[in-house]
């Protein structure tokens, strides 16, 4: 979970910071290449091929 907290001005997040429990998974920066071999649900997996596609506009489909 990610906690964040306001902007003083209330034009955004001034700053955030990782939240963790017990019932949390490990967060963690990945290369590209190693999707294929990370436990991700397929649709997180679809949204992350297509980010990775570089697209002009998001898939809609």
């Amino acid at each position: 979970m990610r906690s964040c907290v306001p902007a003083p001005n209330g034009l955004g997040v001034a700053a955030s910071a990782v939240v963790t429990d017990e019932q949390g998974h490990p967060l963690r920066f990945a290369a590209p290449r190693e999707l294929a071999s990370l436990p991700v649900h397929h649709a997180q997996r679809l949204r992350i091929r297509r980010f990775l596609e570089h697209r002009s506009a998001p898939y809609l489909g």
